[in-house]
């Protein structure tokens, strides 16, 4: 496989869930999320990156996945009115793959072990919602990066130290000047962290703005400065 593909592929879009230091299940089959919404899809069968993207744009629900279990899966065709979970159940139909509640507005893609058991919760988890959390901050630190007008998707190197070493976009703003400055504001986020050991690299992140929703993601940002959540594995 390229190793251009290795990686998390994690949705930080403008209206990102917190992502809370406890798990919470979200009921299943009762045609509703946490906040009651049923949400109306219209999303082909395709590629499951292509349509992991578009679910996230529809449904303002963050989708963590480590990349190489969605690079060569297709998804299903996800057409009429349903709760998040149970779109993206249906989203996921026949890939081999299930969303794992991780909060009120995220989800993390895990696989079904033979005899549909579940795996343990991927180690990278936690490290991936706070390299989720450190792009918010550097893109809320420019007013021209805020994320309320655009839509990218881009790939980090980082150092051992949790820096970003290394920054390209898969795909453009439709400004090469906003390009240049999202590049250069995220080689200035702050180290992250020590680096897990063995965490796939790229880790790869989409942008999903939506109206007034770049102004929400960097007050929810700043109002949760003191304490970044963790997840506990």
């Amino acid at each position: 496989m390229n190793a251009r593909r290795l990686g998390w592929l994690v949705r930080v879009a403008a209206m990102v869930a917190v992502i809370s230091t406890t798990f919470s299940a979200l009921a299943a089959g009762d045609g509703h999320d946490v906040d009651g919404r049923r949400i109306t899809f219209d999303v082909p069968a395709q590629s499951l990156e292509l349509a992991l993207l578009q679910y996230m744009e529809v449904s303002r629900v963050s989708v963590i996945a480590d990349s190489l279990l969605t690079a060569s899966r297709r998804s299903t065709e996800l057409s009429g009115t349903f709760s998040a979970e149970q779109g993206l159940r249906r989203l996921l139909s026949g890939t081999g793959l299930y969303p794992r509640a991780i909060g009120e507005r995220a989800f993390l893609l895990e696989p079904l072990l033979p005899g549909n058991e579940r795996q343990p919760l991927p180690r990278f988890s936690s490290y991936s919602a706070l390299v989720q959390q450190a792009v918010i901050a550097a893109l809320c630190g420019r007013d021209e990066t805020r994320p309320t007008h655009y839509r990218v998707v881009m790939r980090l190197w980082l150092g051992q130290a949790g820096d970003v070493t290394r920054v390209e976009l898969d795909s453009s703003t439709g400004s090469r000047g906003l390009d240049r400055v999202i590049t250069r504001a995220l080689l200035n986020v702050a180290a992250i962290g020590p680096l897990p050991a063995g965490l796939p690299q790229p880790v790869k992140l989409a942008i999903l703005p939506r109206e007034g929703a770049g102004d929400n993601a960097c007050a929810s940002h700043a109002a949760n400065l003191p304490s970044m959540p963790v997840l506990n594995r």
